[in-house]
């Protein structure tokens, strides 16, 4: 594992770490949906610059472009920060059913995910901590093992303590919920649960609680316009950079909480010439890494097919073909544009994409190349689909008992 820690560039500078520059776009996106204001009226509510003055520091329009702190102290509003301004009216809600979207903006904010996501070893290693806060900070309770051994004395059918049947249903509640109401706090506490179900060995919980985490990033990624930009809320947005900041938001949750794989790309500022090439030049990057082949645990072990073999004769020239096919496949999608001659152009490449696969004649598909499994012997966990027979086809087999 290669770690990636957030490393200053000087004083003043932002971490490199590209999930900083993301918490200050997602905070940005909920002050944005929640006011419904452009950057140059956001700045004369909340800064106090007046219109047309001619002395407007466009400091929202900063933090949309690079991701720049709105939580850094500025000498131009007497110390305070734009995070400050902001929120300077806002108080701690008695519940979250009576947060408003700036209330929720702040929380999501200040979110204990942010350091999840750029200290390799702080989530492993405080999984129990980050819990118990969570819980804490919402009145939420779950069973300590002390309280467990009262409870099956005392009232061993309650649904805190997951006894006569209840367990797996309490559990999908809790699962539901987080799932149903996304922030960045829910995303850290789920995380925080998958890496102590890892601790533990209780894979069977770490694959729940694995997908309920994705899934409450994907819909918080909907929540803060990160994936379906046609949302009203968010009319002034270009649809490309929106997605690309959700897209690699949701890469690096996966990346980083669940696989425990930290990469952090080199990009030499130098190159960039200023701020703004840079911090593009960085999620350019961080997508490419999204776009990374497989993981090869989902790989089985078989034997040596004809059409591995020819595969593995023909590679150097399929790699070739395959990346000319890549970019044909790219260029192709323009053949729905409304611009006859844009899509004439794509619909060209089309068809010279479809005149090249045609031409690749691979040996066909055969299943007798798995490793070989005998009907009416051997041994199967039954948890398991069925495999595929010695003579290719699928079917049951028999357990043999000694």
């Amino acid at each position: 594992m290669s770690s990636a820690r957030a490393k200053r560039q000087g004083a003043g500078q932002p971490p490199t770490d590209i999930v900083w520059r993301l918490r200050n776009w997602a905070w940005y996106n909920e002050v944005k949906a929640a006011t419904r204001l452009s950057d140059e009226a956001l700045d004369v509510k909340y800064l106090g610059i007046q219109a047309g003055s001619g002395l407007r520091p466009r400091l929202f329009q900063r933090i949309r472009s690079v991701g720049s702190n709105p939580a850094q102290p500025r000498p131009d509003l007497a110390n305070h920060s734009v995070f400050d301004r902001v929120h300077a009216r806002s108080s701690p809600p008695a519940d979250a059913a009576s947060s408003t979207p700036l209330d929720r903006a702040a929380q999501n904010f200040g979110s204990v995910l942010w350091r999840m996501l750029t200290e390799p070893d702080y989530a492993r290693s405080n999984f129990t901590s980050i819990i118990d806060e969570l819980i804490a900070a919402r009145g939420w309770y779950r069973a300590t093992p002390e309280d467990w051994f009262l409870a099956q004395t005392f009232f061993p059918d309650d649904i805190a303590f997951g006894v006569r049947g209840d367990q797996e249903n309490v559990y999908s509640a809790m699962l539901t919920s987080l799932e149903s109401t996304p922030c960045a706090d829910h995303i850290a506490l789920l995380g925080a649960l998958f890496c102590e179900a890892m601790f533990h060995v209780d894979l069977e919980r770490a694959a729940l609680l694995r997908s309920s985490l994705m899934l409450c990033t994907t819909l918080w990624m909907d929540e803060i316009g990160w994936r379906d930009t046609s949302d009203p809320r968010y009319p002034d947005r270009s649809n490309s950079i929106w997605l690309l900041h959700g897209e690699v938001f949701e890469h690096l949750v996966y990346e980083r909480l669940i696989r425990d794989t930290w990469v952090e790309p080199a990009i030499d500022r130098r190159q960039c010439g200023n701020q703004r090439k840079f911090v593009k030049a960085l999620l350019a990057a961080h997508r490419r890494s999204a776009q990374t082949l497989p993981s090869p645990t989902i790989h089985s072990v078989v034997l040596r097919s004809p059409r591995i073999e020819w595969l593995i004769q023909n590679r150097r020239t399929l790699e070739e073909v395959a990346r000319e096919l890549i970019e044909a496949d790219h260029i192709a999608q323009l053949r729905g544009s409304e611009n006859r001659k844009v899509g004439k152009y794509g619909r060209r490449w089309a068809e010279y994409a479809n005149k090249v696969r045609a031409k690749i004649h691979p040996p066909e598909r055969d299943t007798r190349y798995c490793l070989p499994v005998l009907p009416n012997s051997g041994a199967r966990n039954e948890s398991r689909a069925a495999p595929y027979l010695a003579d290719g086809s699928l079917g049951k087999i028999t357990l043999k008992t000694r």
